[in-house]
């Protein structure tokens, strides 16, 4: 983001009270002075191969994006342009984690989700791979503005299965694209203007399963600071149970600029 722009982001990411390691990463990096990245990586995989997948994921999409834009500006770069370097960013990070994943002995995969937004100064793109999400609260308003790669989102399209057998359905879990399965993935990808939007919140299954959307929202909306909203979700997810890594951040364009972060294994 250029001089004079401000942003505020929090994140904190947490192995959760059943899994004996945390394969989640996350990434907060200013790109140049005109491109901000916040990214969200949920890592799949036997042993450490998930967070192998998610960290290898969050370096690579980093280092191309990085490269990418190294000669433009907000100002200087139109959105089809944007798409496109994302979409091919996305598409390399998938085929570096791939090839990693090719190394592995037989029978042995790995792969990673992937939420993250793109900021320019007027500008969000976001951009997403598996069921982590991206959340924007607009005008006071939450909105989901993520749809989840999984098989149960594509029988609920489809009208095979209705809300109530999506809830406890046996095959929540399985995703239909995630990076590294396959050597070529594509995002999908969103562009919102910043001019109503209050802040992002991206998080990994792990808060989504436990939480609601309108539990999200309701902390969203809340008077308080950024760690003290991701905070107080990474709370209501343990008090659950939190049977998954969990990762929450959160950003917000009207907040005094700083970095403030928290991991923990």
């Amino acid at each position: 983001m250029k001089s004079g722009d401000i942003l505020f982001f929090y994140g904190e990411s947490d192995k959760g009270l059943v899994r004996g390691e945390n394969q989640d990463s996350y990434i907060f990096s200013e790109i140049n002075s005109s491109f901000f990245l916040a990214a969200v990586f949920d890592g799949m995989g036997g042993l450490s191969s998930g967070l192998v997948a998610s960290t290898l994921a969050k370096e690579t999409l980093t280092e191309y994006l990085t490269d990418a834009l190294k000669n433009y500006g907000a100002k200087r770069i139109i959105d089809s342009k944007i798409k496109d370097i994302l979409s091919d960013a996305v598409a390399y990070t998938s085929l570096i984690v791939n090839m990693q994943s090719l190394k592995l002995p037989e029978g042995e995969s790995m792969g990673t989700t992937l939420a993250a937004i793109l900021l320019t100064p007027k500008k969000a793109y976001i951009f997403h791979v598996g069921d982590s999400r991206v959340y924007a609260l607009i005008s006071g308003k939450l909105n989901l503005t993520t749809t989840d790669h999984t098989l149960v989102r594509y029988l609920l399209d489809t009208k095979q299965i209705n809300e109530e057998e999506a809830e406890d359905h046996p095959l929540a879990h399985v995703l239909t694209k995630a990076i590294g399965t396959e050597d070529f993935i594509l995002p999908d990808i969103t562009v919102l203007n910043l001019s109503k939007v209050n802040s992002f919140l991206i998080c990994s299954d792990g808060l989504t399963l436990h939480v609601s959307d309108s539990e999200i929202a309701s902390v969203m909306k809340e008077s308080l600071l950024p760690e003290e909203k991701v905070e107080k979700l990474m709370e209501l997810t343990k008090e659950r149970g939190a049977n998954d890594n969990i990762t929450v951040l959160t950003v917000s364009p009207d907040g005094e600029k700083t970095l403030l972060r928290k991991e923990h294994s």
